[in-house]
């Protein structure tokens, strides 16, 4: 028998695995041998740190997609099932997934989930659904979610609406009975009554009944404010045999069926598959329910049944197979039921053979709802490879092939209800409801362990019905992003390729999914734009500075509608029209060139660079260039020139201002040395004709760098940037110009950069309007504007109420507003393109998303910079589906595209904005089509070197086999090899066209690892790419060199040059220095060093480890291993005196773990100085330059300084937690390294890296010091350890990404002291609230908890001083009272000693963020619900931590404000 014994040797706590007879014997030597003092803690100080986790991206992995209306009956949406979180998506016209809200707090993982409510024909008939804007709170939906969770509840879950428009969840839970064993676990299955009059709950053996009221009953108590559930009894019965499949059956129709419940069990009974059906009369309570049919035996091809079909004629079910038979089971309530085999009509051949030795089996089956009319139920049933049949039942069941999935399935399968508004050209929904049994398409969505989901559709949506038609064809709607299983990560700037611009920051690249779906994903967050076509353009060969839109409209020719765009792109020192036309319901599938020529002749100016132009919508339009200002009308199909305003010859304008509505243009213009502005303004002159009016010509004092037109409350103002950094503002009407507004931007530059703007646009936001400017230096300015008429001034009084700014890059920043939603718009800096909008909580803030160009033809497109943006406005009903579209030049490339937000948009929309659409997951992915394991990308050889595998089937059945060979691929990444992949129509061809050199290795060899060494002999640069391999089955390993070269004519070859067998696996290596390779081989620590004499490598040194080393990291002298088993490990390299062989070493060890920990994975972090100790350096400096006579040897021994550590080792086990261990500085005789702090996650992290993936506007920004007013701009809230990369005040290290194998991306930030806990006190009162709120009692601590534990005389003394539980205050102004929260309570329990101190040292993100999301405010945290002392302990944690001049004389609310704002920006998204 083996323990884990805890002892506290040398001053720390140890976890050790013993056996019995070990403990005994330790004891023994313990009492023999006198204790020693241990001089450990004397020797050098343990810093205090803690750290924050949180999840960057959580793990794309669904197990249920569950249509359910938890939110109000006219939202018709569609739940997604995660491990541990729930995602609610609204379903729009033709199939499209909006997404909605997210639930992650859950406190286990769940594992069952079903829909409880009324069915989905009772509570949505077939009639047209209308979204209602201010519909009244719902207090119970129609449906709720049924979890059962690995906590042993059972939850009832619903969503609605609240007062702000944000997404609440309320939840009811019910504990279910405690198991003995993992067989008695109850949760593994849930069963719902189709009439909801009652739940099972099974585990593997037996299961609980539970009786249920109506949901009107349930509906009537939850508005009464009452907090119930909807269970009336329950009942625990047992029986032998595992329960496989379990539902409920349909009665019989008639009257007596109504109070009839059936519940049917598949179980495992000695190796058989055995029937059990329990049914009873509802009216007579749980109590009447007994066995009508047990252990039924199946017939031999129905054993181990996958799906269990209930049907609606009665208490019959269909059974599906593991083999893909499938029965119709009848009479099951004689005891004795009836078989029907169910042919099958489809194909049974495999899609993809080899992947594994057995057949795919059906995992997932989806009811489909007909109309009233239609007698027969429908059925689609998906099978894990993609294979999807359609079965139709009436007396007998029937057949077909649907359609393929190109994606694996599995339990994430479902239909989705998909309504249409109708309209004058199609006949209403009721009438093609009534005419046909499939009026309109079945939308079928679907999502496998290992690929992208995807929403499918089979036949027509009802816009296109035409009579007589039953059934169509299998077509593709849109794919869900799936990036799991994640076998491999890296975090790389891939430095090198040629992708037009330079990466500033890293990205996170996967090796994701299994063949034949398998891909390099590169994770990024932000909106999906949909690329529906890319133009070449070869005569735009760069320095594009603009594109606009100059008309646009629809043509109708006989029956068919057409519509059309008029596209002005400037590449000085001409311009360029584009017509683009197509379909309302599609694409632009026609673009020309207009060049002006016979046949297109019109009023464009062509052979002038355009400054800028602008469609009314009207037919009329604006261009103004350098030289003239022309007013273009629409005639015909060209536009005509009716008006022009020329400016004199020896002028030059450079800048100018129209827009859509605005009676007035605006240019700036040279003339004589001096700045003039022309404002020219457009008057009608009847009979819908326009002309120029006369204009006047004003000086300015400095060149103009920006002019924008913007309505503020119906008024029209220009604002103006200024060469010298000025912002302007005036009014502009019929009598000129007036100044309201001037701003100076020179003092106010985060760098020594000038402050310029070069462009600006106006967003309505939730506090009033928001001037936005996009800056020379990369910086993006706001400024909430305050129009309200202030005592004794004019209504023009305009003031700036707050401004706010933002590093977007390192170069300009374009701003461009967008056409259909006026608090939005759109920002270009260098490759990055985000959308912004106005913050929700603060007034002058912005809410910045990426924008990401996809196309599904293309999925590994690399976006390179843009240069010009232009959107298409809303437009009628007609073609409301091309509303929104971006017209954006990438290079030489015209991308047409649109946000899958806008996509079909519906007729009732108007000019109603698109709904606040969040940013998601939009990966960018290489298809290779086999199985990825390793990764590597080598900057030096511009490639991404990948281990693969791929299952093969050497021979069909019925003897068949198969084999998986390894190999390493080498692809290429850059633009032109990526673009060229849309072109090429073979599946393999596409496949293979990445791949630039491969290497075959042997079948069944696996890559445990890769690395790349280069050297530089005689003028010649090799390369290598060294591979540790294992062999399954000998279980020995092999250490292969692989020569990689480009020939003259451009080939790459890749070639095996040596191989090295070791007797066992080679599972990690890592370069000690330039030319010595560190490996492990089982485990046997190796370490060679490569001879340029002899030209091969020879073996330095060996060690044995206590287990099989996994991973290993160098860094001379020291070499660190993760062993499997045994937790980490450092050892010093240091020289062998024995040997002759000056060159042999050997391995001291320097520390090792404390707990015995199954790693996966490590990573070394050199700890910058904290501020503590940056200010006692400049002390001892300070004391050194004052006194340079007396030395630091010659001081006494009490005022030496201790060694500080500064070297953290991260460590990552299997058991989801993450620790820190302490290099220490100096050797000592304790082996065992300290835990500095240790987090608990919801994954396994198997990768560690450090990178910055963060976004320029994702980073600190502070001001710049050399400012004037660099004081005023809150300089405390940032770190002033780094120039180049500033931190927050307090944060440490920001830069650590772990990566899981579901997909999970992780953040961990090591905090000083004050950080961490003020960010713990916040962690503990959002906490303690939300458990309070739940169970509203007092907490009690237990015994182990040393600091709140105390005697029975300090209990009575308490009692007598009034300082315990009598003591007690409530918060009498809530509806339910609750306790008030204690700092007790609270406060960071920092001080505790022992084994489990390291924990405490943790803060969990993910908490905290979920309180940021909800918008609330951190004095209403501190100050609701809680005594006075907590308010007086949070404002003391914030002012450690915001330690600036005078923050000590600020008022309590000025701090927490502060303070919020720093916790804003420490928790600020990393994507």
């Amino acid at each position: 028998m083996e323990v884990q014994t805890t002892h506290f040797i040398n001053g720390e706590w140890t976890t050790r695995t013993a056996s019995l007879q070990e403990i005994l014997a330790y004891q023994q030597q313990q009492q023999a041998t006198p204790k020693q003092v241990s001089g450990f803690k004397n020797q050098f100080e343990i810093p205090q740190l803690g750290v924050l986790s949180r999840t960057v991206l959580p793990s794309p992995v669904i197990k249920f997609i569950l249509p359910a209306r938890i939110r109000h009956r006219r939202e018709n949406d569609v739940v997604f099932v995660g491990e541990d979180c729930v995602q609610i998506k609204s379903i729009r016209e033709y199939g499209h997934l909006h997404h909605v809200a997210t639930k992650s707090d859950f406190a286990g993982h769940i594992i069952a989930a079903r829909v409880f409510g009324e069915s989905r024909e009772e509570e949505a008939e077939f009639v047209t659904i209308k979204q209602e804007d201010g519909h009244a709170k719902a207090t119970l939906p129609p449906q709720v979610l049924l979890l059962t969770l690995s906590t042993g509840v059972l939850m009832f879950l619903w969503a609605d609406s609240g007062e702000t428009g944000t997404i609440q969840f309320h939840q009811r839970t019910i504990p279910l009975p405690r198991a003995h064993s993992s067989l008695t676990i109850q949760g593994r299955h849930l069963a719902v009554d189709p009439y909801r009059r009652a739940i099972a709950v099974a585990g593997y053996e037996g299961f609980i009944l539970y009786r249920t009221k109506s949901m009107s009953e349930w509906r009537e108590e939850i508005c009464s404010g009452q907090n119930t559930t909807p269970i009336v009894d329950e009942r625990g019965f047992r029986f032998e045999g595992s329960i496989m499949r379990m539902e409920f059956l349909f009665p019989t129709p008639g009257p007596d069926g109504d109070n009839h419940v059936i519940l049917l069990f598949a179980i495992s009974h000695r190796n058989k598959t055995k029937l059990s059906c329990y049914d009873w009369d509802n009216r007579n309570g749980l109590r009447s329910a007994n066995a009508r049919a047990e252990r039924v035996v199946v017939a031999h091809e129905d054993q181990n049944p996958v799906l269990l079909i209930p049907l609606k004629r009665g208490p019959d079910f269909l059974l599906v197979s593991r083999r893909g038979e499938i029965s119709d089971y009848r009479n099951i309530l004689s005891g004795i039921p009836t078989k029907h085999r169910v042919t099958l009509d489809h194909e049974e051949n495999l899609v993809h053979p080899g992947n594994s030795k057995r057949k795919p089996v059906f995992v997932q089956w989806a009811r489909m709802r007909r109309n009233k009319g239609f007698s027969k139920e429908v059925f689609y049933i998906a099978r894990e490879d993609g294979i999807v049949i359609y079965v139709q039942v009436s007396t007998n069941a029937h057949t077909s092939n649907a359609g393929y999935f190109n994606c694996s399935l599995g339990t994430a399968f479902a239909s989705l209800d998909v309504f249409h508004e109708p309209d004058k050209e199609h006949p209403a929904f009721e009438q093609l409801a009534a005419a046909e049994a499939l009026s309109n398409a079945d939308v079928l969505i679907g999502m496998g362990p290992d690929s992208d989901g995807q929403l499918n559709k089979v036949g027509d949506w009802m816009t296109d019905w035409k009579s007589g038609k039953q059934f169509g064809s299998f077509d593709f709607i849109e794919s869900i992003p799936n990036w799991a299983p994640a076998s491999d990560a890296i975090v790389s700037q891939l430095s090198g390729l040629n992708t037009g611009h330079e990466r500033q920051r890293g990205a996170i690249l996967v090796a994701s999914g299994r063949e034949p779906y398998g891909s390099i994903s590169e994770l990024r967050r932000g909106l999906n734009a949909l690329v529906h076509r890319f133009v070449d353009l070869p005569h735009l060969t760069g320095g594009v500075t603009g594109t606009w839109i100059l008309d646009y409209g629809t043509d109708e020719d006989g029956s068919s509608v057409r519509v059309y765009v008029i596209l002005l792109v400037c590449l000085p020192p001409r311009s360029f029209v584009f017509r683009l036309s197509g379909s309302p319901g599609g694409d632009f599938d026609d673009i020309e060139e207009l060049d002006g020529s016979a046949g297109s002749e019109d009023g464009i100016e062509r052979s002038h660079e355009t400054l800028v132009a602008c469609s009314s919508g009207e037919g009329v339009s604006i261009q103004v260039t350098r030289e003239a200002i022309l007013l273009l009308v629409r005639s015909d199909e060209s536009l005509s020139c009716v008006d022009k305003c020329s400016f004199p010859a020896s002028s030059a304008v450079f800048a100018a201002a129209v827009r859509a509505g605005c009676p007035f243009v605006v240019a700036a213009f040279r003339q004589d040395s001096g700045v003039k502005l022309r404002s020219v303004p457009i008057q009608p002159t009847g009979e819908g004709k326009f002309s120029f009016g006369a204009h006047e010509d004003i000086p300015l004092p400095a060149d103009v760098t920006c002019l924008e037109l913007i309505a503020i409350n119906g008024t029209w103002y220009l604002l103006m940037g200024t060469i010298t950094s000025l912002i302007l503002l005036f009014t502009i009407d019929e009598d000129g110009l007036l100044l309201v507004l001037k701003e100076s931007l020179g003092e106010l530059s985060t760098t020594s950069l000038l402050t310029v703007c070069e462009s600006a646009a106006l967003l309505d936001g939730p506090y009033g309007p928001v001037i936005v400017c996009g800056m020379r230096n990369g910086e993006l300015w706001s400024f909430n504007i305050d129009d309200t008429p202030k005592s004794g001034s004019s209504d023009d009084d305009i003031t700036i109420a707050s401004k706010r700014f933002v590093r977007m890059g390192t170069t300009a920043a374009h701003v461009t507003r967008s056409q259909i939603d006026s608090t939005t718009a759109f920002v270009a800096c260098g490759s990055d393109l985000c959308r912004i909008q106005c913050s929700r909580n603060d007034p002058a803030g912005l809410e910045i998303d990426s924008v990401w160009f996809t196309d599904r033809n293309m999925p590994g497109y690399q976006q390179s910079s843009v240069s010009a943006l232009a959107q298409l406005p809303r437009m009628n009903d007609a073609s409301r589906n091309l509303s929104g579209y971006l017209f954006s030049i990438l290079g030489t490339k015209l991308l047409i595209a649109q946000f899958d937000f806008d996509v079909r948009w519906s007729a009732n929309g108007g000019d109603v904005p698109s709904p606040r659409a969040l940013g998601k997951v939009v990966p960018r992915k290489l298809h290779i089509g086999v199985t990825p394991t390793k990764l590597l990308y080598s900057a030096s050889l511009r490639t991404m070197v990948v281990a693969t595998k791929q299952a093969k089937e050497e021979r069909g059945p019925p003897l068949g086999c198969r084999t998986i060979p390894w190999s390493l691929k080498f692809l290429m990444l850059d633009d032109e090899t990526i673009e060229n992949d849309s072109k090429l129509e073979d599946e393999d061809m596409l496949r293979n066209h990445l791949v630039a050199a491969e290497v075959k290795l042997q079948p069944y060899e696996t890559v445990h690892c890769i690395q790349e060494w280069t050297y530089t002999l005689e003028k010649k640069k090799y390369a290598f790419i060294i591979i540790g391999t294992g062999i399954e089955g000998s279980q020995t390993g092999r250490q292969l060199f692989v020569k990689y070269r480009v020939s003259k004519t451009g080939e790459r070859q890749a070639t095996l040059v040596k191989e090295k067998i070791f007797p066992q696996p080679i599972y990690s290596m890592a370069f000690f220095g330039e030319h010595k390779l560190a490996f492990v081989s089982g485990k046997t620590l190796y370490l060679d060093e490569f001879s340029f004499e002899k030209r091969r490598w020879e073996k330095r040194g060996t060690t044995i480890l206590r287990s099989f080393g996994i991973h290993i990291t160098a860094c001379a002298p020291f070499i660190y291993v993760s062993m499997s088993t045994n937790s980490h490990i450092c050892l010093k390299v240091v020289p062998d005196p024995e040997p002759a062989d000056a060159n042999k070493v050997k391995f001291l060890t320097i520390f090792t773990d404390s707990v015995a920990r199954e790693l996966t994975s490590h990573l070394v972090i050199e700890l910058p100085q904290t501020e503590k100790q940056l200010a006692e350096s400049r002390a001892a400096e300070s004391r050194k330059r004052s006194n340079s006579v007396i030395s630091t040897s010659s001081q006494p021994a009490s005022t030496q300084q201790k060694p500080t550590p500064s070297t953290l080792v991260i460590v990552a086990d299997k058991r989801c937690s993450v620790a820190a261990l302490l290099h220490p500085p100096i050797r000592t005789f304790q082996s065992s390294a300290p835990t500095v702090f240790e987090a608990s996650l919801s994954r396994s992290i198997t990768r560690l890296h450090r990178g910055n993936i963060r976004p320029p506007w994702r980073r600190p920004t502070p001001v710049n010091p050399s400012a004037s007013n660099a004081t005023s701009s809150r300089p405390s809230l940032y770190s002033s350890r780094s120039a180049t990369e500033p931190m927050f005040s307090g944060v440490l290290v920001d830069d650590i990404i772990g990566t899981s194998t579901d997909g999970s991306v992780f953040s961990l930030s090591i905090l000083e002291p004050p950080a961490f806990k003020l960010l713990k006190v916040i962690e503990n009162l959002i906490r303690m609230k939300k458990e309070r709120r739940e169970s509203h009692h007092i907490p009690t601590y237990s015994d182990d908890e040393d600091e709140y534990s105390s005697s029975e005389e300090e209990e009575e003394e308490d009692k007598k001083t009034g300082d315990y539980m009598e003591d007690v205050e409530f918060d009498t102004s809530a509806e339910n009272p609750v306790p008030l929260i204690t700092s007790r309570d609270v406060e960071p329990r920092v001080e505790d000693w022992g084994p489990g101190k390291a924990r405490l040292w943790s803060v969990d993100g993910d908490l905290v963020m979920g309180w940021l999301e909800k918008n609330e405010r951190l004095g209403i945290l501190v100050g609701e619900g809680t005594k006075g002392e907590v308010v007086r302990l949070v404002v003391g944690f914030c002012r450690e931590v915001l330690r600036d001049e005078g923050v000590e004389m600020e008022v309590e609310e000025r701090v927490l404000g502060r303070a919020e704002e720093w916790v804003r920006g420490v928790m600020m998204p990393l994507l």
